[in-house]
């Protein structure tokens, strides 16, 4: 199960070109904090994350601590619609995993039926919220929506991570084959499964993390020397997004209609720092 660190046709792609100047990067750190993760961000700006030891919300540049779940060892915000509902985990004092969702105020626990574990990732305006949950055997992504839980398998996987989901209803994650190099990236659209992997002979898998209302995707690539990169993928294309020199283990988790990314990054002496990127 995850906690903070998630086939029918593959997508026709001819392309990967590097950006080197095409965003503007800004740390997200909760004041005197040393640790923090950026999850999720809305298209008002607004963006989740969390600490070791809270959540918290970041709007009009202002840190607002997010209360944990009643009864949790810990809460981790993760993903945040346009109306400000919040959705992530929690772990209980026995070390139990379950999904929450944060509206108006009060926590809702999220558990579907039957797992030994569940977590949300993301929400939509129209409530609907996708996450991953485990069984006694393996991994699956779920949706929910309406109060009904719908499992979400990509055909032949071992394991499934529905991650994004937008406004229309499309659901991005990845899934592992047989073994632990067999990782892809998915896009599901009315019932169809779509293989996503990021293009070049070098390439070991490809992760997906969000989408927005435009269609754009981001996720995440691994090569055979180990190094791992971010992406966009827009209109069919492929665009690998360098960080800033000095920052490690960058991860690029939430993404919005204005193209802005959240993550998070390692620093030189390995200390964690949420970010947010916005296109120039």
């Amino acid at each position: 199960m995850q906690f903070r660190g998630l086939m029918a046709l593959s997508l026709a792609l001819v392309m990967m070109r590097p950006a080197q100047a095409d965003y503007t990067f800004a740390s997200v750190d909760f004041p005197d904090v040393i640790s923090n993760w950026a999850y999720g961000i809305n298209n008002t700006g607004q963006i989740v994350g969390s600490t070791f030891s809270f959540g918290f919300l970041l709007s009009d540049d202002k840190y607002t601590r997010l209360d944990q779940v009643p009864g949790a060892y810990d809460t981790f915000p993760v993903g945040i619609n346009d109306y400000g509902e919040i959705v992530g985990h929690y772990r209980d004092a026995s070390g139990t995993v379950h999904g929450f969702l944060l509206s108006n105020g009060e926590y809702t626990s999220l558990d579907v039926p039957g797992a030994t574990g569940t977590v949300a990732h993301r929400i939509n305006n129209a409530g609907q919220i996708v996450g991953n949950y485990s069984d006694d055997t393996r991994t699956h992504g779920f949706l929910l929506s309406d109060g009904e839980y719908t499992p979400i398998d990509v055909p032949g996987a071992v394991h499934t991570y529905a991650i994004g989901i937008n406004n229309a209803g499309q659901i991005v994650g990845y899934f592992m084959g047989d073994v632990i190099t067999s990782v892809h990236g998915f896009l599901l659209t009315d019932c169809r499964y779509t293989t996503l992997d990021a293009p070049g002979a070098d390439v070991i898998y490809t992760t997906c993390t969000a989408i927005n209302d435009v269609g754009q995707i981001i996720g995440g690539y691994t090569d055979i020397h180990g190094v791992g990169r971010a992406f966009l993928l827009s209109d069919g294309e492929y665009t690998t997004i360098d960080v800033p020199p000095g920052w490690n283990s960058t991860a690029f988790y939430g993404l919005n209609n204005a193209g802005q990314i959240v993550g998070w990054y390692y620093d030189r002496g390995y200390i964690v720092h949420g970010f947010v990127a916005t296109p120039n």
